[in-house]
């Protein structure tokens, strides 16, 4: 270290008001030491609040107890996590999916508030972690399992929503710093071969109904498709492909 050169430094500290009461129930602000009014350390020393200070009073304070805390806390975290999850699956992409399994809740219990003389009111704070499946790569990924022959890029997936995820020891992860984990969905899941909707769409435009047939094959990856024109005496597609509104829909069985 170099003598004569100040260094800065702090310190943490704990602070307790000089009397109990609400006088003192101040917010962030910063402390001088009037001892060293007259003193070049009166400039560099110096306290300051790293939060309000609050929860001073004087008086009978109302307490919740453990029992009725705890119910009202559950209650609280079953409301949260409705609301949470809406957010979520209201932000979610498009093309991805979220499961009810992969969705994380932590809770942090925050100060009761309330006018302390005839109420106590119960503070929770929640956070909501979700594990998003993205709905291509996991196409992609499970035809190079089942269908190693088909092109990675062709292949889409219908329904992926109704499968059933569940993650293996999901009370033991941790979502903040949460890197891999092993799960297991179940249930029927369609796949569909891609193919242009843009380039389908202008071959149809203006074209008759009854020229469906030959234009599909040149799409060897729809294996059937019904034409519904609106009104129903129409007998050729709009003029505009914008007008016109592919459908895709899993395989009867």
């Amino acid at each position: 270290m170099e003598l004569g050169k100040t260094i800065p430094g702090s310190v943490d500290v704990v602070v307790y008001a000089d009397e109990a009461g609400e006088k003192y129930n101040i917010g962030k602000v910063d402390f001088t030491i009037p001892g060293f009014k007259n003193d070049p350390k009166f400039k560099t020393l110096y306290g300051r609040s790293k939060t309000e200070m609050a929860g001073g009073f004087l008086g009978t304070v109302k307490k919740v107890s453990d029992s009725e805390s705890k119910k009202s806390r559950e209650e609280l975290h079953s409301k949260l996590n409705d609301d949470l999850k809406k957010m979520a699956i209201a932000q979610a992409p498009a093309d991805f999916t979220l499961y009810d399994d992969g969705i994380f809740y932590t809770y942090n219990s925050l100060p009761q508030s309330g006018d302390s003389k005839s109420s106590a009111t119960i503070n929770e704070e929640a956070t909501i972690t979700a594990i998003l499946f993205n709905n291509r790569a996991f196409a992609q990924s499970i035809a190079s399992r089942l269908a190693p022959d088909v092109a990675k890029s062709q292949v889409a997936i219908v329904g992926a929503e109704s499968l059933k995820l569940v993650i293996k020891d999901k009370d033991t992860l941790s979502p903040s710093n949460l890197d891999s984990f092993s799960f297991t969905l179940a249930g029927t899941l369609n796949f569909v071969s891609k193919f242009d909707e843009e380039k389908l769409k202008n071959d149809l435009s203006e074209k008759n109904k009854k020229d469906l047939t030959g234009i599909l094959q040149l799409y060897p990856s729809i294996k059937s498709a019904t034409a519904a024109l609106r009104p129903f005496w129409k007998g050729t597609f709009p003029t505009s492909a914008s007008d016109i509104t592919i459908v895709i829909a899993p395989e009867s069985r």
